[in-house]
Formats: structure tokens, C-alpha cells, sequence
């Protein structure tokens, strides 16, 4: 069960928000979720630069 929705997490990652992405993978958001156009927390990341999430998503 994810704690936050996937456009929340996706926020997250777009906007560099690691602990926000920490706190909603410990309480079990399962980092392949994505959206409606197949879009991941990792693409998100990737797509803006922010290795930092991307290697905590490994």
C-alpha cells in the first residue's frame, strides 16, 4: 500500500525532495509505481538531474 499518491511522489522527486521521498519509501510506497502516462520516481529524478533520489530509487 503506497502512503502517498504517485503525483505527490512524483513532486517530490521533480523537486529534489529526498526526504520526503525517504519518508514515503519507508512507510512502503513501492518505488515502481507510476502514473497514467507510465512515468516513475526514478524517470522523474533522472529527468531532472537529481542523482541524489535516483541513487536512493536503486
Amino acid at each position: 500500500m503506497n502512503s502517498i499518491s504517485i503525483e505527490q511522489f512524483l513532486i517530490a522527486c521533480e523537486t529534489w525532495n529526498l526526504d520526503e521521498v525517504r519518508q514515503a519509501v519507508e512507510s512502503g510506497f513501492l518505488v515502481d509505481t507510476f502514473d497514467d502516462d507510465h512515468v516513475t520516481g526514478l524517470q522523474m529524478a533522472a529527468a531532472t538531474g537529481n542523482i541524489g533520489i535516483v541513487s536512493y530509487n536503486k
